[in-house]
C-alpha cells in the first residue's frame, strides 16, 4: 500500500519533530536550573556579605566603607532583580516549548493511529477475501460432489 509507505516516512518525521521539540524542552529545563542555582549563589553570596558588614558594623566602620558595603548590595540587588526577569523570560520559553513538544506528540499519536487504522483495514479485507476463497472452495467442492452423485445415480 503506497498510502501506508506514505503515513510511516511522514510517521518518521514527525518521530524526529517530536524529538527535537523534547530535546528543545529538556534544554530549557537545564537553562532554568543553571538560572535558579546562579540565583540561589547570588542570595547566599548577598546574605554572607550583610552578615560580614553587621560582624563590621560592631567595630570601627568608616562611612566610605559602610558606604562600599552599600553599594555592593545594592549591585547585588539589581544584579538579582535583572536574573529574576531572565528566569521568568525562560520559565515562558520553557511553557511554550512544552506546548510545542506536547502537539509534536500529539500528531506522532495521531499518524500512528491512522497507520494501525489502515493496518486493521487491511487485515479486515484480507480475512474477507480469504473469507471468499474458503466459501468458493467449500461451493466448488459441494458442486464436484453432487456432480459425482449425480453421475453415480
Amino acid at each position: 500500500m503506497a498510502d501506508d509507505r506514505a503515513l510511516t516516512k511522514v510517521l518518521e518525521l514527525r518521530k524526529k519533530h517530536e524529538d527535537d521539540e523534547r530535546g528543545k524542552w529538556a534544554e530549557s529545563l537545564k537553562q532554568i536550573e543553571a538560572f535558579e542555582a546562579q540565583l540561589n549563589r547570588l542570595d547566599a553570596f548577598k546574605k554572607l556579605y550583610l552578615k560580614e558588614l553587621a560582624g563590621q558594623q560592631g567595630k570601627d566602620l568608616s562611612v566610605q566603607h559602610y558606604l562600599a558595603y552599600q553599594g555592593f548590595i545594592d549591585r547585588l540587588d539589581t544584579t538579582y532583580e535583572r536574573q529574576q526577569k531572565v528566569l521568568e523570560d525562560l520559565k515562558q520559553r520553557s511553557e511554550i516549548l512544552r506546548q510545542n513538544y506536547l502537539t509534536a506528540r500529539q500528531d506522532r499519536r495521531i499518524i500512528e493511529s491512522l497507520l494501525e487504522r489502515h493496518r486493521l483495514a487491511a487485515i479486515k479485507a484480507q480475512n474477507k477475501a480469504e473469507a471468499r476463497m474458503n466459501d468458493e472452495f467449500v461451493t466448488a467442492r459441494q458442486a464436484r460432489l453432487l456432480i459425482e452423485q449425480n453421475k453415480q445415480s
